[in-house]
């Protein structure tokens, strides 16, 4: 328990000293901070829907993914909150992207029984997650 307990708070201070180190700002409004990173995704959903026939499926999951992840790389390269904001959301541009593209592979590659039996099952196994998620976060 006691190295569990530290390991923990290791981590949190970890994330705490990235965030004071120029990460993001205490002054920084996170509701506007999560507003542009979601409002980001509408970029990305207009390219997916017209991109996808075009460059076909594979290339188009190879691209979004490479950028999302350089977008990744340069959030922790970064050192004040606007370039941390800014690369924040063209990863969430980017990677939903990925995420459209996806889910149509998803849809062409499985019949629908197999599909649906699917969802039900990781629902269900994400409802039981979320509910040992906070009756465990309640302990801790």
């Amino acid at each position: 328990h006691t190295r569990a307990r530290a390991r923990r708070e290791i981590a949190v201070c970890l994330l705490v000293q990235f965030y004071k180190s120029g990460g993001v700002s205490s002054d920084t409004n996170p509701y506007l901070v999560s507003f542009l990173v979601a409002w980001a995704n509408l970029p990305g959903n207009i390219v997916s829907a017209i991109a996808v026939d075009r460059l076909g499926r594979r290339l188009l999951l190879v691209l979004s993914l490479a950028g999302s992840g350089a977008a990744v790389f340069f959030i922790f390269a970064v050192s004040s909150s606007l370039g941390t904001v800014v690369f924040s959301c063209i990863f969430s541009g980017v990677s939903v992207i990925a995420w459209n593209v996806l889910d149509i592979v998803s849809v062409e590659l499985f019949p629908t029984e197999k599909r649906s039996t699917a969802f039900g099952f990781l629902a269900a196994i994400g409802r039981v997650g979320a509910i040992l998620g906070n009756t465990i976060f309640a302990l801790v």
